[in-house]
């Protein structure tokens, strides 16, 4: 089954209407900027400019759903990368030079702008919970994943209110720092304040976890974009950086994963709860975890459970998903390999499988015998890896001095 979560499969009356027609969704929620590194497409070091499409890239290009590959110029977008492309309209790959190297491999940058993901979303009806699994494996850097809520009503909160919080420090956030921005004047603790008309609240440090919860009509309006018909425009959302990025797709994944109905609205509501908490201080109390929270936001959340980020994600340990992943990824690449390399390709499979074996880490392998122990199956001690690694290298040894009598 494939899992699908448009703006449209959202449950509590969210859907995804044209936006030149009426708006009559009430709130949605969307992945509003995806920026990852990996190391294992290998389509080149980049220093000809051209990309060579793997089968890996080739299940990349598949799953981002159409669209032409056109080079981009030195001086856009390549995030110091000695090439880059564009796919469709606005989603950038990045690739090339010997500096760009992680543990020996050249790596490849993928940017997803907001555009690029409405592109991508609602134009080539992609899903983000396909493309965030193929993302999702060793090798991955989550640079930046922007996870945003809009709210088009604003019948329980009005952001206005909110900024009244901010300004008393009457709130519960890990974000220490805080500015505000209202008509072009500006309150904060922070000197990293961005010049910008409208109105918006951001708690948080640029480069490191932020939520901007900000007028986004205003914003569209100044820049003659009135493009969805709807007077009320409020959006929360959420810059998550490195360790964050990585455990909000972890979440998301690993909650799709147990719950193919979940709502996606309350997995982000969840991750906004445990960013931010307007307080009500009363009688000049100074304990503000144990103030109650702004009744009218907690309506907003929905009451969801708060997503500690900080927390182990669980989604890593799960070999089920490694299992759905291989399926999806390395079999029909192995269906090549062994029409390309006939009697080779058992000595290229087992090489693949002893070295494997050879870079297994205790993590590893307490993940194997996990699952092991969960199906009623004998937990694996290093000896026996050791003889498996043995039998494999004899098989290995056993196939070279065959070729080589052969040969002679």
């Amino acid at each position: 089954m494939t899992n699908k979560f448009l703006v449209s499969d959202l449950a509590g009356g969210v859907g995804n209407t044209p936006l030149t027609t009426k708006n009559a969704i009430k709130k949605r929620t969307l992945w509003d900027w995806i920026s990852v590194t990996v190391d294992w497409l290998d389509i080149n070091d980049g220093y000809n400019g051209e990309i060579i499409k793997t089968p890996e890239f080739n299940e990349l290009l598949t799953i981002l759903g159409g669209g032409k590959l056109m080079p981009l110029t030195k001086s856009v977008g390549l995030n110091g990368y000695k090439n880059g492309y564009i796919y469709g309209e606005h989603t950038r790959l990045n690739f090339g030079g010997s500096h760009t190297m992680s543990n020996g491999k050249y790596t490849v940058n993928i940017v997803m702008s907001g555009q690029a993901c409405r592109e991508f979303e609602m134009i080539n009806n992609g899903s983000f919970y396909e493309l965030l699994s193929y993302f999702y494996r060793s090798g991955t850097t989550f640079n930046r994943m922007d996870l945003a809520i809009d709210d088009f009503t604003g019948e329980e909160v009005n952001i206005y209110d909110l900024s009244e919080f901010v300004r008393k420090g009457h709130y519960v956030s890990p974000l220490s720092k805080f500015q505000i921005i209202e008509g072009g004047k500006k309150v904060g603790n922070s000197d990293e304040r961005t010049l910008s008309d409208g109105f918006s609240i951001t708690l948080g440090t640029k480069g490191r976890t932020q939520l901007q919860i900000y007028d986004k009509q205003l914003e569209r309006r100044a820049k003659n974009e009135n493009d969805l018909d709807t007077e009320v425009w409020y959006r929360y959302e959420m810059r998550l950086y490195k360790e964050k990025a990585e455990q909000a797709v972890s979440e998301y994944l690993s909650s799709i994963n147990k719950n193919q109905d979940i709502d996606f609205l309350k997995f982000a509501s969840s991750i906004l709860k445990g960013l931010f908490q307007p307080k009500i201080v009363e009688n000049n109390s100074t304990n503000l975890t144990m103030a109650k929270t702004y009744e009218p936001y907690l309506k907003f959340l929905g009451e969801v459970q708060t997503i500690d980020l900080k927390s182990k994600p669980e989604y890593e340990s799960s070999i089920e998903q490694k299992a759905k992943w291989y399926e999806r990824s390395i079999i029909s690449s192995n269906a090549e390999l062994l029409l390309s390399f006939d009697e080779d390709f058992e000595r290229f499979f087992l090489g693949g499988i002893y070295e494997a074996l050879y870079n297994l880490d205790d993590k590893k392998l307490k993940r194997v015998n996990n699952y092991r122990i969960s199906k009623g199956l004998e937990p694996y001690s290093w000896e026996d890896i050791n003889e498996q690694k043995t039998k494999i290298y004899e098989d290995l040894m056993q196939s070279a001095n065959k070729e080589k009598e052969e040969v002679v």
